[in-house]
């Protein structure tokens, strides 16, 4: 028993670490952007119903 709990106590402590952050890529999501690099602005506005649902409005974008 000791052994199984040993192994299974070293492999949960040897692989948090391979799930510790990273860089995802280059990716800069939720990151605010340069103002001066803004062309647009868009206003979204949320409301949750009673129910939990979210509404979005405006419910769709179209960029050109």
């Amino acid at each position: 028993m000791n052994k199984i709990l040993s192994a299974a106590l070293i492999g949960a402590l040897s692989s948090a670490p391979a799930l510790a952050g990273g860089t995802h890529g280059g990716m800069e999501v939720g990151k605010p952007g340069k103002a001066a690099h803004a062309d647009r602005e868009v206003a979204v506005t949320m409301n949750e119903t009673d129910d939990g649902e979210m509404l979005f409005e405006p419910s769709s974008f179209s960029f050109a």
